[in-house]
C-alpha cells in the first residue's frame, strides 16, 4: 500500500520489494522505521530529526441568514497533505469540515 501511494522508493539496488527499499519522506529503511515505532532500544531515535515544512489549502466563507444568525462553513486541508505539527506527536487529521451556526440574542 504504501508503494501504491508514493511514500517509499527503491533503495540502493533500484529494486522494489527488497529490504533496501526506503520511506521518502525521511530515507529510513523498514527496520529503521521499526525500531523508531517499536523500539529497539540502543538503536531508537527520533523520528524526523527536524521538522519538514509543509502547506495546506484550506477554504472558508460564511453567510449571514439574517440579522440575528449566520452560518460559516470551513475546509481544511483539502489536498489530504499529511503533516505533523512540530512537537504534537500526531499527524494531520486529514480533510476537514467544519459547519458553524451563530444565533445573537
Amino acid at each position: 500500500m504504501a508503494l501504491e501511494r508514493g511514500l517509499t522508493g527503491p533503495g540502493p539496488d533500484g529494486q522494489f520489494g527488497t529490504v533496501d527499499d526506503v520511506l521518502l519522506a525521511t530515507g529510513e529503511t523498514l527496520a529503521q522505521v521499526q525500531d523508531h515505532v517499536l523500539g529497539s532500544g540502543t538503536t531508537s531515535a527520533p523520528f524526523f530529526l527536524k521538522p519538514p515544512g509543509y502547506g495546506t489549502l484550506n477554504l472558508s466563507g460564511g453567510y449571514r441568514l439574517g440579522e440575528h444568525s449566520e452560518i460559516t462553513l470551513i475546509l481544511g486541508n483539502i489536498l489530504d497533505k499529511n503533516y505533523r505539527t512540530h512537537g504534537s506527536g500526531v499527524d494531520a487529521l486529514g480533510i476537514n469540515v467544519l459547519v458553524h451556526y451563530l444565533i445573537r440574542f
